[in-house]
């Protein structure tokens, strides 16, 4: 039998997931300039996949929670 949550129970979750999606995309973006100033190529590869991946990875991690 499926476990009953209260829906400020779900949405407290989903928004806690955004709320580290958001900072940890922050948290790539914010070595973006110095990146592109020093030429670190591969270091902008990483960077830009990793922000793609961090989507489906953080709306994973909360599925998987609730």
């Amino acid at each position: 039998m499926p476990q009953q949550w209260p829906a400020s129970a779900i949405a407290a979750l989903i928004l806690e997931g955004f709320d580290d999606y958001r900072e940890q995309f922050r948290q790539i973006t914010n070595g973006a300039r110095v990146r592109f100033e020093q030429a670190q190529w591969q270091e902008i590869q990483q960077a830009s996949a990793a922000r793609i991946a961090l989507y489906e990875e953080c709306v994973s991690a909360v599925s998987a929670s609730l």
